[in-house]
C-alpha cells in the first residue's frame, strides 16, 4: 500500500518513535521469558543456585547451548518446552522435561496433538516427569516436589531451563508514557504479548480487534453472533 511505510531491524527508543509525528503510537514489542521460576506452581522466585546453569527460551532462541544432563521445567504447559526439549535431544543433551500437569505440554490434549508429542520425545530418548515441580537448584542437582503428595526428589543436572511464565517488554511504553504526561501530543496503545503475555492466537485477536476499533471512538466492532432462537 503506498501510505504503509516499514522500517525494518530498527530498534525505536521514545525520542525515535515520536520523532514520526504520528498521532497515534501502536506498540507491538513482545514479551520475555522469565528467568527466576515464577510460574503457574511458583508465586515467588525460586532458590536458583550458580550450581547448575540456568536458560530460558529466549536463551535457546538466540543461540545459546546447553550441553551435558538438561533438566527443562515446563510449567507453561504449551509447545515450547517439548519443542526446545526435542531440539535440545537432537543436538546431543541428555533431556529430562519436568510439568506439574498430568500431561506433557498438557494443552495440546486440546489441541489433538499430545500424543504425538509424547511419541516423538519418546523416540528422541527424552525422560518426561509428570506431577512435579522444581523448587530450587543445588550443586548439579534440581530439586523437584510432588504437586499430590509433596514428596521431595533429585534430578542430577548441568543445565535447567525455565519455561514459566513471561513478562511484557514495557520500556518503551512506559517511556513513551512519559513523554506523554510531559506534554507530548501522542496517544499510546499496546497490542498482543508486551499488553499481555498468552498464546499467538491471543496476540492475532489483539491486533485485529484495534485495527478494527482504533478510529471507532472506543465503539466495538460489528461481529455475527448466532441466535439459536431464530426462526
Amino acid at each position: 500500500m503506498p501510505n504503509v511505510k516499514i522500517y525494518l531491524e530498527s530498534d525505536l527508543g521514545g525520542a525515535e518513535a515520536i520523532e514520526f509525528g504520528a498521532d497515534q503510537i501502536v506498540l507491538s514489542v513482545g514479551s520475555h521469558w522469565r528467568a527466576d521460576g515464577v510460574g503457574r506452581s511458583a508465586w515467588h522466585p525460586l532458590p536458583l543456585s550458580n550450581g547448575v546453569e540456568l536458560f530460558t527460551p529466549d536463551d535457546i532462541l538466540r543461540g545459546a547451548r546447553p550441553t551435558g544432563a538438561v533438566v527443562i521445567f515446563d510449567d507453561d504447559h504449551y509447545y515450547m518446552g517439548a519443542v526446545l526439549a526435542e531440539n535440545l535431544a537432537q543436538s546431543g543433551c541428555m533431556v529430562t522435561v519436568v510439568t506439574p500437569a498430568s500431561d506433557i505440554s498438557a494443552f495440546t490434549v486440546s489441541t489433538l496433538e499430545s500424543v504425538r508429542v509424547a511419541k516423538r520425545l519418546h523416540e528422541l530418548g527424552v525422560s518426561m516427569v509428570t506431577h512435579q515441580r522444581v523448587i530450587a537448584t543445588e550443586d548439579k542437582r534440581v530439586l523437584l516436589e510432588d504437586i499430590r503428595t509433596l514428596a521431595t526428589r533429585a534430578l542430577p543436572a548441568d543445565s535447567l531451563v525455565l519455561v514459566t511464565a513471561r513478562l511484557p517488554n514495557a520500556t518503551l511504553h512506559e517511556d513513551l508514557l512519559q513523554r506523554q504526561a510531559a506534554g507530548a501530543k501522542i496517544e499510546v496503545a499496546r497490542i498482543g504479548d508486551c499488553e499481555a503475555p498468552a498464546a499467538i492466537f491471543a496476540a492475532v485477536y489483539s491486533g485485529h480487534r484495534f485495527a478494527r476499533e482504533f478510529d471507532c471512538q472506543g465503539s466495538q466492532f460489528r461481529r455475527e453472533r448466532i441466535d439459536l432462537d431464530a426462526q
